[in-house]
């Protein structure tokens, strides 16, 4: 048997002869004709033929259209009845259409998920790029996408606020200070705590700058601003932080404004 008729011998779809009373939703049949003496399926466009099997599947015919035709498998049919189908039986989702808006969400996004510079959509090499998917596209300048990822953090962290004053149960924090290369303070702040499913949730509630250096009270005068913020310092479970001198400091410093509360 030539290659040209290959049998099938993948499973999918049923395809049946134009006889069958069984209801055709594969692409296949749009694009073959069934001989049924012979028990072969011709391509419409290029008349390869491929044998009828038993179990009457048509993975083997669409992945002909696929790789000889792929033409038949743009955009615009993204939703012909019977497209091919993953093993688990899921229709391909439909192509989103592409937008001025929707390319600038989603610049935004990959610029937070990626930590790129806010200047990445005024790069050439990155306006070629997304030129070469859509040669209508328009750019949104680094201000707009700063702009966006700030209302996006003010977002997230509103929602943040909500689920974290929606706990029943204690939580505990992880800190942690240090000073960068040029001689700046910041103290990061993680929330964990067990939800009613008992998973282990786990939070970042700020990365903060401190003024001066990191002194034991300063970081406790700090960390119960934040808390503050949330509405959530009594909710305090523990607070796990380094060995370092100044994390003496700040337990003492923290045990004594809790006390007055």
């Amino acid at each position: 048997m030539s290659e040209s008729e290959t049998e099938i011998q993948e499973s999918g779809d049923e395809i049946s002869s134009p006889k069958s009373s069984r209801k055709k939703r594969s692409l296949a049949y749009q694009h073959f004709d069934y001989e049924e003496e012979s028990g072969n399926y011709h391509c419409k466009i290029c008349r390869s033929k491929y044998h009828k099997k038993s179990d009457g599947s048509t993975s083997a015919l669409v992945k002909h259209l696929r790789a000889t035709h792929p033409s038949l498998f743009n955009a615009k049919n993204a939703t012909l009845d019977g497209f091919v189908k993953t093993e688990g039986s899921k229709q391909v989702d439909k192509i989103e259409p592409f937008t001025a808006a929707g390319l600038r969400k989603r610049i935004m996004e990959v610029t937070v998920l990626e930590n790129l510079p806010f200047r990445l959509a005024e790069k050439p090499s990155f306006q070629s790029l997304i030129k070469y998917c859509n040669s209508q596209a328009t750019f949104p300048c680094a201000n707009t996408i700063k702009s966006d990822v700030e209302k996006l953090y003010l977002e997230k962290k509103i929602e943040l606020k909500g689920e974290l004053m929606a706990i029943d149960s204690k939580i505990s924090f992880i800190i942690d200070a240090w000073t960068s290369a040029n001689q700046k303070s910041y103290l990061g702040v993680i929330a964990q705590w067990i939800d009613t499913k008992w998973d282990l949730q786990i939070r970042v509630l700020d990365l903060l700058e401190l003024e001066g250096s990191h002194t034991g009270e300063r970081l406790a005068v700090s960390f119960m601003d934040l808390l503050d913020e949330y509405e959530i310092s009594s909710k305090i479970l523990g607070v796990t932080a380094d060995n370092a001198g100044n994390m003496n400091t700040f337990a003492e410093a923290l045990e004594r404004k809790l006390k007055r509360r």
